[in-house]
């Protein structure tokens, strides 16, 4: 392996290594949804005052009858439920990536390491579909009862959970190759 794709699969470790612990602490945000939520501080002035949250057009103004029926724990459980996983999936996927990268930097390409983190990753993709779900219903309660669209992150839509499915049949359509190449190579080592 030339020097530059080493110091490649380096950097790229030591980015994910990084990234692993920014997610980390994020760990911290479905705790706030839920104290948020219990308490009913903060929720309202968040979506109506936040830059994050767009204006639909036609409803400028956020009437105080939507506000005192807008079902905060219920979007407060559901938002935090959705990060939770979301979180969850990422950390399953970084901690793969680099395992995997760790092993390409260790010249070990057809190792059962290897599927077994592509595996994982596939896991992890099938949790952000299921956090797609319980985000894309806390944000459309958002829509419908007070015509804010979640723009700031975890801003997962419908069309998030398409996008995710499509992924996963990626996802495990290189996980099945990587498998049926690893099947081969054991036959080919046991004839040799």
């Amino acid at each position: 392996m030339s020097k530059l794709l080493d110091r490649s699969i380096g950097a790229v470790s030591v980015l994910m290594q990084i990234a692993f612990v920014v997610v980390c602490f994020s760990f911290i945000t479905p705790f706030i949804y839920l104290y948020n939520g219990f308490t009913h501080a903060n929720i309202m002035k968040m979506i109506a005052n936040n830059g994050d949250f767009l204006i639909v057009p036609g409803h400028t103004q956020v009437t105080h009858s939507a506000v005192a029926h807008f079902p905060i724990l219920p979007y407060s459980v559901l938002m935090a439920i959705g990060i939770f996983l979301a979180i969850l999936s990422a950390l399953f996927a970084f901690s793969a990536f680099i395992r995997i990268s760790h092993n390409l930097g260790k010249k070990q390409y057809f190792v059962a390491d290897n599927l077994a983190m592509l595996r994982r990753i596939v896991h992890a993709q099938m949790i952000a579909i299921c956090s797609d779900v319980f985000l894309a219903i806390g944000n459309q309660m958002t829509q419908s009862f007070l015509g804010r669209v979640n723009n700031g992150i975890f801003n997962n839509t419908w069309e998030n959970l398409l996008d995710d499915a499509v992924m996963l049949v990626f996802i495990a359509l290189i996980y099945t190759l990587f498998r049926m190449a690893m099947n081969i190579k054991q036959e080919n080592d046991l004839t040799v």
